[in-house]
Order: structure tokens, then C-alpha cells, then sequence
């Protein structure tokens, strides 16, 4: 499984949604270093799973497919892209089958160090849900022992009422730093950095705030800053409060 929980704190993935071959890689090699490494969804419909090699020259990789099929089509398509070279991999989770397709994704991978399987929940554009639905999802991810649960910020504060939830990572899309404004976004869920850290997140999912930016190498190192600033004021009142 190659999601560690670092001493270093949060950690960033950019989300590469969007874009052609070129352009991706051009943006992964300038934050090369910075970052975990990349999401890459629609990438895949254009360039396949030869992208996946090539964006590991600049950081980790997180195909996110949200599989949704008979465990026996997820089984083969981790099976493709975990041998591409891939870091993480999502499947959906959600409703009867996703207990079923999770299992598929996990027994494809056995025993590697080298990938990981990510449950995805609700999606962080749905404005309403059932919360028995999100938990149906979340507590199958952990039954199954998966790496990590995605979901929004919001709902990591239901997860956080049960310690059960604990052991399983968090990844949480849907992050929109407060300096960052788009009329044309369509997620509906969103939270900033600092809220979704302070929420118990362990990797933030980032992509327009920083592909769309004119200099997507400033406003990743911006946000970086933000929440180490924000991580040190949380710090120093713990200390003010402590007798």
C-alpha cells in the first residue's frame, strides 16, 4: 500500500482533470517534488494506461476510475493499471455491489506495497444524499480493508464520531482554497484546506486552484503555506491553553 500517514502532515494530490497529454505532463514536471503525485480520470480515456509511466517520472499516480462493474471486469481493470505502474486505484463503493467490487480490486493487487485501493462514497458535486447511504459505503470500505475512504470534509465529521474509522486513511476531494473563486465550478461540497485538514483528512485532492492557475507552481507552494500556517496558530493555542 503506498498511501503512508507521514510525520510531514497532509499530503496533496493534484488533480490533472481536463487536460491533454502534454499539457498534464507539463504540469507534473513543474511540481515535481511538491506534492504526493497526480489524479488522473479522463487522462485515461485519451491517452490509456501509457500515461501512467509517464507521469511516475514526476511523483505517484492516482487512477481514479471510480469503478463501478462485475468484480470480474474491476478485477481485470486494476489489474491493467496497477501493472502501468499505478499508485492507488478508486472503486466505487456504494450500493450492493460495492462490497463485492472492493474485494475484486483488493484480491488483484494481493499483497503489494506498490498500489492501494481507495473506496469512493458520496460524490463531493451531490448537494443532498442519504446519510445511511455514505455510511453504507464508508463502513464496507473498512470491512473490507481497504487503503483509504474518499470523501468530502463534511463527511469526515460524521466518520469522526465513531473510532472505528480511525485506521482507514482519508482522502478528500472537492478542496477549494479561500483565494480561489470560479462561477463555473460545479462541486457543491467543498471546503478549504484548512477546514478539511482540521476535518481529519490525510490527503487533499486539489485540481483547478492550481492546473488552472497561471502559475500552478505559486499556488501550489500558497496553499502549502496556508496550511502549515494555519496547522501553527492550531498549535500555539493548544499551548496557550495547556496548564
Amino acid at each position: 500500500m503506498s498511501l503512508p500517514k507521514t510525520k510531514q502532515g497532509v499530503q496533496i494530490i493534484v488533480a490533472l482533470d481536463n487536460m491533454e497529454v502534454n499539457g498534464a505532463l507539463f504540469v507534473a514536471e513543474r511540481l515535481s517534488g511538491m506534492c504526493w503525485g497526480f489524479k488522473i480520470n479522463d487522462l485515461l480515456l485519451e491517452a490509456g494506461v501509457s500515461v501512467i509511466p509517464k507521469l511516475r517520472r514526476f511523483g505517484k499516480v492516482f487512477c481514479d476510475p471510480k469503478l463501478e462493474d462485475i468484480p470480474y471486469t474491476v478485477t481485470n481493470c486494476v489489474k491493467k493499471l496497477s501493472r502501468a505502474g499505478a499508485n492507488l486505484i478508486s472503486v466505487d463503493a456504494s450500493g450492493n455491489g460495492g462490497k463485492d467490487r472492493l474485494q475484486a480490486a483488493l484480491s488483484a493487487i494481493g499483497n503489494s506495497d506498490a498500489c492501494g485501493i481507495a473506496g469512493t462514497t458520496v460524490l463531493t458535486s451531490e448537494k443532498s444524499f442519504a446519510e445511511r447511504d455514505f455510511f453504507h459505503a464508508a463502513f464496507t470500505i473498512v470491512l473490507v480493508k481497504a487503503d483509504a475512504v474518499i470523501c468530502s470534509a463534511a463527511d469526515l465529521k460524521l466518520l469522526n464520531r465513531y473510532p472505528g474509522y480511525r485506521r482507514v486513511l482519508k482522502i478528500t476531494p472537492g478542496i477549494r482554497p479561500s483565494w480561489w473563486r470560479n462561477d463555473a465550478d460545479d462541486q457543491k461540497r467543498v471546503a478549504t484546506p484548512e477546514e478539511a485538514v482540521w476535518a481529519g483528512s490525510d490527503y487533499l485532492v486539489i485540481g483547478r486552484p492550481i492546473t488552472e492557475s497561471p502559475d500552478p507552481k505559486e499556488s501550489l507552494r500558497k496553499i502549502r503555506q496556508n496550511i502549515a500556517d494555519f496547522l501553527a496558530s492550531k498549535e500555539q493555542e493548544q499551548c496557550l491553553y495547556e496548564p
